[in-house]
């Protein structure tokens, strides 16, 4: 009796001591997964609207294009005039840019909230391009 115990208790010891090295390494598997996701995401939004920007200023005034892109949490400031997209957040404790530059003037306002958004992107005169944002529920 005394060494089915003995195995009982063994066992549990050694599984105690396994999930104590486990938990620390998927707990850090998971949020670099997440932190990678949002690094993507944001890379991809600025990415999206400066094709997007590029293709209307190309084509002229009064060219259109809808942009469906998603903003994830944690995005301090972004910028939508001038020459650029420009988001940042904040990653590893320190202030991130994604930005990406433009051939027309962006005008308008870009989301920062986070979520899923559709923008239209319309070339006007004189080489400005307008944004125009309308959140998807």
């Amino acid at each position: 009796m005394l060494k089915k115990s003995q195995a009982g208790i063994e066992y549990i010891m050694l599984v105690g001591i396994l999930l104590i090295f486990l938990i620390p390494v998927i707990h850090f598997s998971v949020s670099d997964a997440n932190m990678q996701i949002k690094i993507n995401q944001l890379d991809n939004t600025a990415r999206r609207l400066a094709k997007a920007t590029n293709s209307v200023y190309a084509i002229g005034p009064g060219a259109q294009q809808v942009v469906v892109v998603t903003v994830p949490r944690g995005v301090t400031f972004m910028n939508a005039t001038g020459k650029e997209v420009l988001y940042q957040t904040t990653l590893f404790g320190q202030t991130s840019d994604f930005h990406y530059p433009i051939k027309g003037v962006l005008n308008g306002t870009l989301p920062v909230l986070p979520g899923t958004y559709r923008i239209l992107v319309i070339a006007r005169d004189g080489g400005v391009v307008d944004v125009r944002t309308r959140q998807i529920s």
